[in-house]
């Protein structure tokens, strides 16, 4: 009897164990997926995140660094949307467009469940002469449902759609938030061994 309740034990903490892996950080390099210069990435499902943007016309381009964006014709600033399949903590992006002009994007990030606004993060004016291109903007916030990508132009924070100067997401990164039966399953595992180990030393 002592065996087997040792064996659901342990499988209790690998169920969980494994499911914590869910935890770890989900990493994308546009420029590294193989995609095509014009593609349509509009609808684009990677792991928890889909992607989707305010024209329909999410797009790769591999000129400006090799990213994703929006406007066939460069010079679009509309916003991209990512909503997530799961609450997530933490998100990064990089973004720039190499063309040596001053730069600036926005991220507005909503509650995961109830939609509400969570912040907004801009960066300062980047790019120009001598200066770095790109800007890798890292959000501590928990709990994300929605972000809201807006390619700002030339330190102009909001971007508008028809602005010229948009730029290009090259990374993205988040980590998703574990499901409370991860913590649940690594919990009963522990205290089912642990009740085990005492019963033992009688």
């Amino acid at each position: 009897m002592n065996k087997v309740i040792v064996s659901l034990c342990t499988v209790f903490l690998v169920l969980g164990v494994i499911g914590n892996a869910s935890a770890t950080l989900y990493s994308y390099d546009f420029s590294a997926m193989g995609f095509s210069n014009g593609q349509i990435l509009e609808g684009m499902v990677l792991d928890f995140s889909t992607f989707t943007s305010e024209t329909g016309d999410l797009r790769y381009y591999s000129g400006y660094g090799g990213g994703i964006g929006t406007g066939y014709v460069w010079g679009g600033a509309a916003d991209t949307y990512i909503d997530f399949s799961v609450a997530i903590n933490e998100i990064s992006f990089t973004a720039g467009d190499g063309a040596g002009d001053l730069d600036a994007f926005a991220v507005t990030l909503y509650d995961f469940g109830t939609g509400n606004p969570i912040g907004t993060w801009s960066t300062p004016q980047f790019g120009g002469p001598n200066e770095p291109e790109w800007y890798t903007l890292n959000i501590l916030a928990s709990n994300i449902g929605h972000a809201l990508f807006d390619p700002g132009n030339s330190g102009v924070l909001p971007g508008v759609k028809g602005n010229k100067g948009g730029v290009v997401i090259l990374d993205m990164s988040y980590t998703p938030v574990p499901e409370p039966s991860t913590f649940l399953l690594v919990g009963a595992g522990l205290v089912g061994i642990g009740i085990l180990r005492k019963r033992f030393r009688k």
